[in-house]
């Protein structure tokens, strides 16, 4: 495999399990992690107009669908403000659908039990809606949940 393919790979594996690692925005991280302590970088590279897209790899080719965004498509328009206030990522950075999860956008190097807790909390903060009480911690199932009770 020539690197030139590496990079939609890992941006693909990482859109089927609803997470992106895209570039964060230091300045939004509400504990103020800064160069030395942020999330891992991959390379941004736009997604192909069709989300199927097929990789030869080790003589073997591996297919790659991006999730389902239909629910996500309902409540977009609560997502900006949700990721910046209680996610601390920027909407437009990253790649949601309706796969997605808190746990996708907590630091892999920590715990993140612990830190989706602390967004729930911030959710409760800026929204006065106990996120707890959706039963999941799927952002789409989140959003419905503060369409729902807003």
């Amino acid at each position: 495999m020539d690197g030139s393919s590496s990079t939609p790979e890992v941006i693909q594996k990482n859109a089927v399990r609803g997470a992106d690692h895209r570039l964060p925005n230091p300045a939004l991280h509400p504990d103020g992690r800064g160069r030395n302590n942020e999330r891992p970088r991959v390379n941004a590279m736009p997604l192909p107009d069709n989300t199927k897209t097929r990789f030869k790899m080790a003589n073997t080719q591996r297919h790659f669908e991006l999730a389902a965004q239909k629910r996500l498509d309902a409540v977009a328009h609560l997502a900006p403000r949700f990721f910046r206030e209680v996610v601390g990522w920027d909407y437009a950075e990253v790649l949601v659908t309706d796969e997605s999860d808190l746990r996708d956008f907590a630091d892999t190097t920590g715990n993140r039990d612990l830190e989706v807790a602390e967004m729930l909390d911030r959710m409760a903060t800026h929204y006065q809606i106990d996120g707890r009480l959706a039963g999941s911690t799927r952002i789409v199932v989140l959003l419905e949940f503060l369409a729902s009770n807003a």
